[in-house]
């Protein structure tokens, strides 16, 4: 076989190879057969961070009540948290990359135990992105403090719709702790209520696989390097923002929205700088 046919050969291998992952949009969710699995993901995040939120908002009421009781001026100290809001961005940030670098060797035997060999090789990747922003809100004097909230019993723990791409506990109740409890101690800070905060929580989840196949015909050898002659990767990123802050008559306030656009425009900041 002549080097220019092999050059070809390898070419179209190679071509072909790469042809799969990396040249299409990414799936949300691998697929399983379900086409609502994207949606319904989504939807397992939203209620993880909607719970572990109204755990934090109820549980923050039920302790400002109980220690009215025992202050002097019986006087809450952040009864303004009855009529905040919190907005929630979700981002999705799916990667896929793959690449095939093969190589070949012709080997011409000569005599006297002796050959000669010619090394051909090539390479090919390809990659595709695909960033998801989702944004909602929640109302805590509608939906967290209804008339089915009790604030003299203390709330009990609720237990997330957990998934593999967002499980466990996401800290919302301590995020909320330390934004309430500096106005319980006397001339810590201000009595008046602060204008937003927010927190954001980053998973990254990376999955790579590669083969390396070893080849001997007759004359001919191949190798692939030292990512293997096929290498496909996938890396998803789950970010979410949760702001807090004044909601009047169930309606975001333009501190509540400020702070929620600059804590995405940060996010958005870091992760342009993110491989």
């Amino acid at each position: 076989m002549k080097i220019k046919s092999l050059q070809r050969l390898a070419f179209f291998f190679t071509v072909v190879s790469i042809s799969g992952c990396g040249l299409h949009t990414p799936e949300v969710v691998i697929s399983d057969g379900d086409p609502n699995s994207a949606s319904i993901l989504v939807n397992k995040i939203v209620n993880h961070v909607r719970c572990e939120l109204k755990y934090a908002v109820r549980y923050t009421v039920w302790y400002d009540t109980q220690n009215a009781l025992i202050q002097p001026d019986h006087k809450r100290r952040v009864p303004w948290i009855d009529k905040w809001g919190a907005k929630l961005a979700l981002k999705l940030t799916l990667k896929e990359k793959s690449s095939v670098s093969p190589g070949l060797s012709l080997i011409n035997p000569l005599s006297m135990s002796q050959s000669y060999t010619t090394g051909l090789g090539g390479s090919a990747s390809s990659q595709a992105t695909r960033t998801v922003n989702l944004d909602f809100f929640y109302d805590f004097s509608s939906e967290f403090l209804g008339k089915d909230f009790d604030s003299r019993v203390a709330p009990k723990k609720c237990t997330p719709p957990g998934n593999s791409l967002i499980d466990g506990d996401l800290k919302i109740a301590e995020f909320v702790d330390m934004a309430t409890f500096p106005y319980y101690l006397p001339g810590n800070v201000s009595a008046k209520a602060p204008d937003a905060t927010s927190q954001e929580i980053e998973f990254v989840i990376a999955a790579d696989a590669n083969v390396t196949p070893t080849w001997k015909l007759i004359r001919v050898s191949t190798s692939g390097g030292s990512t293997g002659m096929f290498d496909v990767n996938r890396t998803t990123t789950n970010d979410v923002i949760v702001s807090i802050g004044p909601a009047f008559g169930g309606v975001p306030s333009d501190d509540l929205k400020e702070e929620h656009f600059l804590a995405k425009q940060q996010s958005n900041f870091f992760s342009a700088g993110r491989p």
